[in-house]
């Protein structure tokens, strides 16, 4: 498995990003297992290539999904402003 991590990150850095995408999305049911391992690894590590590669394949309820997630992870404090966990914040 981590050789496909490997050869995935591989392609992601040297491939323009729309072709990075089709070759994933094109590969059909013998690119699924890599396709879903992509999936995984970015909705851990890079929420934003995950936003693209679901936008790419214009999987609007997955995206829905992931921006729930993200909006779930946000808090609203009781001064009204949003906090997003980040930790020794200072205000302005």
């Amino acid at each position: 498995m981590c050789l496909v991590y490997h050869v995935l990150l591989q392609l992601y850095n040297r491939l323009p990003l729309g072709a990075f995408f089709r070759l994933i999305e094109d590969g059909g049911s013998s690119l699924a297992p890599a396709s879903r391992l992509l999936q995984v690894y970015a909705r851990e590590q890079n929420p934003e290539m995950l936003r693209d590669f679901y936008y790419s394949d214009d999987r609007r309820v997955e995206s829905a999904v992931l921006s729930l997630e993200e909006s779930r992870r946000m808090k609203v404090t009781s001064a009204g402003f949003l906090h997003l966990g980040c930790t020794n914040q200072r205000p302005f």
